[in-house]
Parts: C-alpha cells; structure tokens; sequence
C-alpha cells in the first residue's frame, strides 16, 4: 500500500502477515484530507506499544502512535 493514492487507512496484519483494512483514517475526497492526514504518521508500528519500526525492531527517533486511534502521540525528536 506504500506509494498508492487515495484514501488514508489503517491496516493490521493477521498471523499470517496478512494485511487487513482496519479503517479509513481519512478520505482523499475530503476537502479537509491534508489537514486530517497530519494527524498520521505513514510507517510499520508495533500493535501493542505504537513504537515505529526499523523491520522488528524499535526505529531510533521514531515516532510513537496511539494504537486506538492510529494518531501520533509523538513527534520526531
């Protein structure tokens, strides 16, 4: 999905590495779409700590994101 158009969503991977739609995080046809999308961070985060990842481990100067919601909960230092 990395590199299309449209929509903004958020997906999760199944145990099988699957990736599943979990929900649109904005719609292109927004006229508000840039503004809602800096809310997000384009990556691979861990489901349970909202680390960014460097393949499975935690990116160093990574962004954090709440995993409710797919938003960051912090910036790049």
């Amino acid at each position: 999905m990395v590199g299309t158009t449209g929509d903004l969503v958020g997906v999760r991977s199944n145990a099988d590495g699957v990736l599943i739609l979990d929900r649109v995080l904005c719609q292109d046809k927004d006229p508000e779409y840039r503004t809602c999308a800096k809310q997000f961070e384009r990556g691979r985060f861990d489901a349970t700590t909202g680390q960014e990842l460097d393949g499975f481990k935690p990116k160093t100067n990574g962004v954090q994101i709440d995993v409710a919601t797919y938003k960051l909960a912090s910036k790049k230092s």
